[in-house]
């Protein structure tokens, strides 16, 4: 008995038509270096590799998407400042690869940042002032965790407070 085997040989490329979505949204400013980026639309199963460069040279982050065509990958930025934007490739199962595609997202880091408005630069605190002393400014992260130290000599005071964005 004579038995055949049928074999298909896959060379197409994954779709590249994937629909990207980013955390916080594409073209925000934010101090959050690990922002969120989601595929959705994409090839099933196929891995995925983001880069931070019209070239692809360097791998971000990577991952391997459901059987939907979908993943959310965290970024991790690497600690420059400035406006990125995204590309990615991908690769299915029987190794072909799309080229460099952009994802259309882009994210602006920045550096947390805090001003003090009062009590004033050379400004004076002693036991008739210090009861009832606030500090005030302005800063750029919401929720963001304020560390405040005042020494008198050899006495430290570390207190610490929640920026709002304003105060």
């Amino acid at each position: 008995a004579k038995s055949s085997i049928t074999l298909n040989k896959d060379t197409v490329k994954p779709n590249t038509s994937a629909v990207f979505t980013m955390l916080p949204s594409s073209g925000s400013t934010s101090t959050n270096d690990k922002p969120k980026l989601q595929i959705s639309s994409a090839e099933a199963n196929a891995s995925l590799n983001i880069f931070d460069d019209s070239a692809c040279g360097s791998v971000l982050e990577s991952s391997t998407l459901s059987s939907t065509g979908s993943a959310s990958v965290d970024i991790t930025l690497p600690s420059k400042v400035g406006t990125r934007a995204f590309w990615y490739t991908l690769s299915d199962a029987a190794g072909n690869k799309t080229s460099c595609t952009a994802t259309g997202m882009s994210y602006q880091y920045q550096l947390a940042s805090l001003s003090i408005t009062s009590p004033t630069s050379g400004s004076y605190i002693n036991s008739s002032n210090n009861a009832g002393l606030q500090v005030l400014g302005a800063c750029n992260v919401n929720n963001g965790t304020v560390n405040i130290s005042a020494k008198d000599g050899a006495t430290t005071v570390n207190t610490s407070g929640v920026c709002n964005g304003s105060a």
